[in-house]
């Protein structure tokens, strides 16, 4: 029988490049086909209503695009959420790794569900960031049009567009209708 050999963060960023998007989930490579339009004008609706908080709040920095964050090692987790937040600081240095990978968790993971999203795969996601410190984690279910926000108290709300998803202690006074986050 075969053992796979298992993968580092640096052995991913030193693969060659490929049509759509890589994690490494403990040691192996997780390929994804590109998102949808819809997916990426949902991640942009997230992103303007992030940045718009952000600009009377500058507490940290959003970052969208799957940025990689090396949630667990030996063997090593990579994962990308679609748009993410990191406090101002919890930023190395103060600023963003010019190369390689955020060696911590997020503070805010959001996760925009494909068509082709398995279930299990998304809670393992939610799993792995709130396992790595993760405060909040928001799942944005474009066919439902609901988002189910984990908190890493282990709190899970599900909330339809018409109720308001607040960024709880993360991002302190925020407060947004779940149907900005639709076409």
């Amino acid at each position: 029988m075969a053992v796979a050999t298992l993968l580092t963060a640096d052995d991913l960023l030193k693969l060659p490049p490929f049509e759509g998007r890589r994690e490494l989930v403990q040691g192996e490579v997780s390929e994804m086909t590109p998102p949808t339009p819809l997916h990426g004008n949902i991640c942009f609706r997230i992103g303007e209503v992030l940045s718009s908080y952000l600009r009377e709040n500058p507490i940290g920095t959003p970052y969208v695009g799957d940025v990689g964050y090396l949630l667990g090692s030996e063997p090593d987790t990579v994962r990308g959420p679609d748009v993410s937040l990191v406090l101002n600081e919890r930023l190395p240095g103060g600023v963003s790794p010019a190369r390689g990978f955020f060696e911590l968790a997020p503070d805010l993971a959001i996760e925009v569900l494909s068509p082709n999203d398995r279930p299990g795969y998304v809670q393992a996601k939610v799993s792995d960031y709130l396992t790595a410190g993760t405060a909040l984690v928001w799942v944005v279910d474009p066919a439902r049009r609901k988002v189910t926000a984990y908190d890493g108290e282990g709190g899970v709300q599900v909330l339809g567009e018409d109720q308001q998803l607040a960024g709880g202690a993360v991002l302190p006074g925020f407060s947004v209708s779940v149907r900005q986050f639709f076409p």
